[in-house]
């Protein structure tokens, strides 16, 4: 009777102790999402227009039109460099290079069509970083290698010194009170 009821017990302890460990894993997004909204020169939206993305490195490319509201969205990307291609009958084919998009981030690439053969292409090499991002309410940042080794870090050089540059809940990650 006593063994039942302490196998109920910590199977029941296992079970949540599980459980939380598995939201903690899902809140670790690692994967990254473009999207946007297609708009002709006037302002108006434009649905139907076949948007492809590319991965620069792989050359794997993915497609998708977009809806009623003039919006795309391609979402669960690994990160790295894209570029977004936009075209509809009628107007002006746009291309949006130089995307680098990092884990769990979010990046807006608008277009503007102009009317216009299908030949002729609009190419927008560089893409100004946004101040401010509106998509999400989360925030991060990226250290980069050359970083890591110029940086006089606390704690003995432990790598959970680095948690204190990035922009963020700080409480979570590291145990530490703001």
């Amino acid at each position: 009777m006593h063994t039942t009821r302490f196998v109920r017990i910590a199977a029941l302890t296992l079970s949540l102790a599980f459980a939380g460990s598995l939201s903690k894993a899902r809140a670790q997004a690692l994967k990254a999402q473009i999207l946007g909204t297609v708009m002709d020169q006037s302002g108006a939206v434009i649905p139907g227009v076949k948007v492809a993305i590319t991965d620069v490195r792989t050359n794997f490319q993915r497609e998708t039109n977009t809806n009623d509201a003039g919006n795309y969205f391609f979402v669960n990307l690994d990160p790295g460099e894209f570029k977004v291609e936009a075209e509809k009958e009628g107007f002006s084919k746009a291309v949006r290079g130089g995307i680098d998009l990092q884990p769990n981030m979010t990046a807006r690439v608008n277009f503007d069509l102009t009317p216009g053969t299908v030949t002729q292409v609009v190419d927008v090499s560089a893409i100004a970083a946004p101040l401010l991002q509106t998509d999400r309410a989360d925030t991060g940042g990226k250290i980069e290698q050359r970083q890591l080794q110029q940086m006089p870090l606390l704690y003995n050089r432990n790598y959970q010194g680095l948690l204190l540059l990035v922009p963020g809940d700080r409480v979570e990650a590291t145990g530490l009170r703001p």
